[in-house]
C-alpha cells in the first residue's frame, strides 16, 4: 500500500504489476474533521459528567466522528486487499452495495422530511413512517416484518422517552383530543 501524488491509496496486486486506487479524500477529512472538532471543543471546557461545559458535547462527537473514519479507512484497506485476487466486477458490486451519493440523498431527504412533519404529524406517526422508509431502504423486504420493527421500534422510543420526562409534539391526535 502507498499513497501517490493525488493522495490515493494504490494497493498493488500480488499477481501482476495492475494497481487499484481507492480515494481516501473523504475519510480523511472526516478523521481531521473529528480532531478539529474535538481539539477546539476541549478548549471551551469540558467541565464534569454531573455539570457538562460548553465543549462536553462537541468533544466526544469529535472523537467519535474521527474514531468512525479511522474504522471505515481500515476497514476499506482490508476489503480492497481481500479483493485483490477477484475480477473488478466482483469488486465494484461489493462497492456499490455499500455506497453511493443517491442512497445518502435518500436518506438525507428522509430525515429532512421527518424534521418537517415531527410538529404537524406528532413524533408517533412521523418516526413510523420514517422507521417503514428506513427498514425498506436497508432491505427489508417483507411488509409485515418492516411494520411490526417500526412499531416496536416507536414503542420502545416513546416510552423510555416518556419515562425520562422528554415531552413529545402530539400531532394530529392533539386534534383528536389525545394529546
Amino acid at each position: 500500500m502507498r499513497f501517490n501524488q493525488d493522495g490515493i491509496v494504490a494497493i498493488e496486486k500480488k499477481e501482476g504489476s495492475q494497481v487499484k486506487k481507492y480515494p481516501l479524500y473523504l475519510t480523511l477529512v472526516w478523521a481531521g474533521l473529528g480532531f478539529f472538532v474535538s481539539i477546539y471543543a476541549y478548549k471551551l471546557g469540558l467541565g464534569k459528567l454531573s455539570v457538562p461545559g460548553a465543549g462536553f458535547m462537541p468533544f466526544w462527537l469529535g472523537i467519535i466522528i474521527a474514531c468512525l473514519a479511522f474504522y471505515k479507512l481500515i476497514t476499506d484497506v482490508r476489503i480492497h486487499s481481500e479483493n485483490a485476487g477477484t475480477d473488478e466486477k466482483n469488486v465494484s458490486a461489493a462497492k456499490s452495495r455499500y455506497s453511493g451519493i443517491g442512497k445518502l440523498a435518500f436518506i438525507a431527504i428522509i430525515l429532512f422530511a421527518y424534521a418537517l412533519l415531527l410538529e404537524p404529524l406528532g413524533y408517533i406517526v412521523t418516526t413510523f413512517l420514517a422507521m417503514v422508509l428506513l427498514l425498506r431502504f436497508a432491505g427489508y423486504t417483507r411488509w409485515i416484518l418492516i411494520i411490526i420493527y417500526a412499531a416496536i421500534i416507536v414503542g420502545v422510543s416513546y416510552f423510555l422517552f416518556h419515562y425520562l420526562g422528554v415531552m413529545f409534539p402530539p400531532g394530529i391526535f392533539r386534534n383528536l383530543g389525545l394529546g
